[in-house]
């Protein structure tokens, strides 16, 4: 394993091939990237990068961290882990974060702001959390394929939805506050379990569950100005917070 550390301020964008390997960008060093910023795709997975200073990616492929193995989307490239820690930042284009092959452990502690997606993880077995900021202009936290962990501590602010699974058979948990142009928390698939304790603000639902056999729980707050909780058939949902909303506080179809 070695550990490769840009200790200097820089232009030049980070490239990540080697699997095993860890990648630092020190405090106060500052990597500005025309395309993508740090660059670990392919086939080699199980890599580390850890942000305690700040990233910008510009132009337009400008993703910030971009790692898996894109040609095949398999998780041949997965097991990757990226933190940004407090007082770290990334800054991109398009994706904050952009991963392809499953197994992703992210933890962010600073500040995602992305004009696409703050986080898309893809192909299951995701673990996401956000106890820092992050701005997305569409979808503040996104995970694709099965058995994804979402739990956001922080705070979300989205031109659509807050965060978003699909697939089914994940947990997502919110005790923080999200701020969201479309749903907070929106959901496919069947046997997802959503928890808010924190304040969901959302302008289409709080939360959506979209498929069948969901387990909602909220002991928060949430705002919407459609239903406060929209659910698929065989769902259960728990209020025991505040729900104000346009239309339903809590409805169940299908």
């Amino acid at each position: 394993m070695a550990i490769h550390v840009t200790a200097f301020n820089t232009t030049t964008p980070i490239d990540a091939p080697t699997s095993g390997d860890v990648w630092v960008i020190n405090p106060n060093v500052l990597v500005t990237a025309t395309f993508t910023g740090i660059n670990g795709g392919g086939v080699n997975g199980n890599k580390t990068f850890l942000i305690y200073g700040g990233l910008i990616a510009e132009g337009p492929s400008g993703h910030g961290i971009v790692i898996g193995d894109f040609a095949n989307n398999v998780a041949s490239g997965g097991f990757n882990n990226v933190h940004i820690m407090a007082g770290g930042s990334i800054y991109a284009d398009l994706k904050g974060i952009f991963s392809v092959s499953g197994n992703l452990n992210f933890i962010n502690e600073g500040t995602v702001n992305a004009a696409n997606e703050g986080v898309y993880a893809a192909n299951g077995e995701n673990t996401i959390v956000n106890n820092g900021t992050v701005s997305a202009s569409t979808i503040g936290l996104l995970a694709l394929g099965f058995n994804n962990t979402i739990v956001n501590g922080g705070s979300i602010y989205s031109g659509s939805a807050g965060i978003q699974s699909l697939s089914g058979f994940s947990t997502i948990t919110s005790t923080g506050t999200i701020s969201s142009g479309t749903q907070g928390i929106s959901v496919a698939g069947a046997s997802n379990v959503i928890s808010n304790s924190g304040v969901l603000t959302a302008i289409a639902e709080g939360i959506l569950a979209t498929g069948t056999a969901n387990t909602i729980i909220n002991d928060g707050t949430i705002r919407s100005r459609v239903d406060g909780i929209s659910s698929g058939a065989f769902s259960r949902a728990e209020n025991y917070g505040s729900i104000t909303a346009t239309n339903y506080g809590s409805e169940m179809t299908g």
